[in-house]
């Protein structure tokens, strides 16, 4: 393989193209598939990159998209294209990146991979620290960056937010990347990449009618990892414009939902913290959990009784999400989980070979 909450919105009047709030939606994507063969051609970018379009258009009302696909995504065209969203888009609007191609690290600095690019030849590159700086310039209220490529998690940083509560009223710049500083998988051609498979799913079958940023990139994690090797990541970036806000994918019928998103920072104030991830109402294990001697007793027991895939799911649900193990025990659970299936497999196939 090529490697590579329930809440009601009180509606304004605000026009067509507009969400709830009046915020007006777009979206930039990039899909680069026919790469020199000295790079190496990818099969799922351009699908992966019309698709989200189509996904984003048709389920969440995006009305204001733009699709560069191959020749159109040279670097020049992309910068290009963030300086006329840098002129065009104010406060009132929200912009969605998303990026499917070749990326590459030279020196730990991570670059994306334009279609014209030379192979070897860095300049030719579109560097991470530009890419941020073009997201920096955008005078949107939101923007979210959804990358697609290797190496891609090298534009974050290490440095964890530990806030739990983000709100839509605040302004955001986030960043959702396929993997962490490592190639990440391009897919099977004709279908999608892992990554994009799980994002497009997601984005789909949500239930509700508000998508958060940090509800979706929770699915689509444990989706990748349950189906390959690599770990997305997503945060906040700061001093890009961050203001401790969060975009929302919002459906068109969102108006119809059961409870009101705060209109206002003082209605958040007033509220409290609102917690974006649901907890499990019963715990796996029958210990309670309160310090971290007492999940080590539970994880203990549950490894004892040969319970792997419950030992780690203790430790998801009482380690804090910026944990560096938090990662590590997703992954090592989708391990676990393909191992089960190849084995159940490996006996199917056995059984088979040994009836014929």
């Amino acid at each position: 393989m090529t490697k590579r909450g329930s809440i009601r919105v009180k509606p304004k009047n605000n026009g067509k193209g507009k969400d709830p709030f009046g915020k007006t939606n777009h979206l930039l994507a990039i899909g680069i598939n026919n790469y020199p063969e000295t790079i190496g051609k990818l099969n799922n970018a351009v699908r992966d990159a019309e698709e989200f379009e189509k996904i984003l258009k048709t389920y969440y009302g995006f009305d204001h998209t733009r699709c560069l696909i191959n020749e159109e995504a040279t670097q020049e065209g992309i910068i290009a294209a963030f300086d006329q969203l840098i002129t065009e888009l104010t406060e009132d609007d929200n912009l969605v990146v998303y990026f499917a191609g070749h990326g590459q690290l030279v020196h730990r600095k991570g670059y994306w991979i334009p279609y014209d690019a030379v192979q070897d030849k860095r300049h030719t590159y579109l560097a991470n620290y530009e890419v941020l700086a073009l997201m920096s310039d955008v005078k949107a209220h939101h923007v979210l960056m959804i990358v697609d490529a290797c190496f891609s998690g090298a534009l974050l940083s290490h440095e964890r937010s530990a806030a739990a509560e983000r709100f839509y009223e605040m302004p955001s710049r986030w960043v959702m990347t396929s993997g962490q500083i490592e190639p990440v998988g391009d897919g099977v051609k004709g279908e999608y990449s892992p990554f994009a498979k799980s994002l497009f799913t997601q984005l789909k079958c949500y239930p509700k009618d508000l998508l958060s940023i940090s509800q979706l990139w929770v699915n689509v994690r444990e989706g990748v990892v349950d189906n390959g090797d690599q770990v997305p990541n997503c945060q906040p970036v700061r001093n890009v414009g961050h203001q401790n806000g969060e975009f929302y994918f919002i459906k068109p019928n969102a108006a119809e939902s059961p409870s009101p998103l705060p209109s206002s920072v003082e209605e958040i104030v007033a509220r409290g913290p609102v917690s974006e991830i649901e907890v499990p109402e019963e715990p796996v294990s029958d210990l309670e959990i309160i310090t971290s001697e007492d999940l080590k007793k539970a994880m203990k027991k549950e490894l004892i009784n040969g319970n792997s895939e419950a030992a780690l799911q203790l430790s998801l649900e009482h380690l804090n999400d910026t944990s560096d193990y938090t990662n590590i025990a997703i992954l090592r659970m989708g391990n676990l989980r393909r191992l089960e299936r190849q084995i159940i497999e490996g006996v199917a196939l056995n059984d088979t070979q040994q009836r014929a």
